[in-house]
C-alpha cells in the first residue's frame, strides 16, 4: 500500500456520503475495506495514517483546531482533529495544510464541533478492529516500529487566532455556543442571548 492507495480507501469510504459531507465518516465501510487487505497492507495503512498525522502536526493546523474547537484543544483533541481532517479526503487535507483557512470553504458547524470535527476511531481502526478481525489477536500496534515523535507546536491564544486566521475566527469562534453545549449536557438552562 502506498499513499495513493490510502487515499483511494478513504475516498471509497466517503463515496456513499453526500457530496458536501463534512463531518460524517463511514467507519463501517473503512473496516470492510481494510479487511479486504492482508496484514502487511493493514500495517502499511497505519504507517501512512501516522505519517499524515505527523505532517499535520504543525502550528497553523493547531491554530485552526483551536479556533474551530473554541479553545478546547488538548493533545487528544488535536489528534482527533487531524484524523478528521484526513477523513475529509486528500484535496481538503492538503489544501488545509497549505492554508488552514480553506476549511471555511467546506465546513459548517452543525451543532457541536467537539463531536463533528473529530475522527478518533480512524486513529485505531486498522490496528485494532481490522487487525483483530484478521488475526484474532487484540491489536497489532506491537507489530509496528516506533514512529517519529511529534514536534512541538506553538501555544495558541484567542488573540493569535483572531490575528493570524481572521476568516476561520469570524466563522467559527463562538464562546456562547460552546457554553450552551456544556449547559445542555449538564441539563441546565441556556445562557440568554446578549
Amino acid at each position: 500500500m502506498n499513499e495513493n492507495d490510502f487515499w483511494e480507501l478513504i475516498d471509497k469510504a466517503r463515496d456513499k456520503l453526500p457530496v458536501d459531507s463534512q463531518t460524517s465518516f463511514n467507519y463501517k465501510r473503512v473496516l470492510q475495506l481494510l479487511e479486504l487487505l492482508n496484514i502487511e497492507e493493514i500495517i502499511e495503512f497505519q504507517y501512512i495514517l501516522d505519517s499524515l498525522l505527523l505532517k499535520a502536526h504543525i502550528t497553523p493546523i493547531a491554530l485552526a483546531a483551536y479556533i474551530i474547537l473554541n479553545g478546547f484543544l488538548s493533545d487528544d483533541r488535536f489528534e482527533d482533529f487531524k484524523a478528521w481532517l484526513i477523513s475529509q479526503g486528500r484535496s481538503r487535507y492538503y489544501a488545509a495544510l497549505a492554508n488552514p483557512e480553506t476549511i471555511t470553504e467546506w465546513y459548517t458547524i452543525q451543532e457541536n464541533p467537539l463531536l463533528e470535527a473529530s475522527a478518533e476511531r480512524l486513529l485505531y481502526i486498522a490496528m485494532t478492529d481490522a487487525y483483530k478481525n484478521k488475526t484474532g489477536k487484540e491489536d497489532g500496534f506491537e507489530q509496528m516500529k516506533k514512529g517519529t515523535p511529534y514536534p512541538g507546536v506553538d501555544i495558541c491564544t484567542e488573540a493569535d487566532a483572531q490575528n493570524k486566521m481572521p476568516n476561520l475566527f469570524k466563522k467559527y469562534w463562538d464562546q456562547d455556543r460552546m457554553l450552551n453545549i456544556f449547559l445542555k449536557r449538564l441539563k441546565l438552562p441556556k445562557k440568554p442571548a446578549s
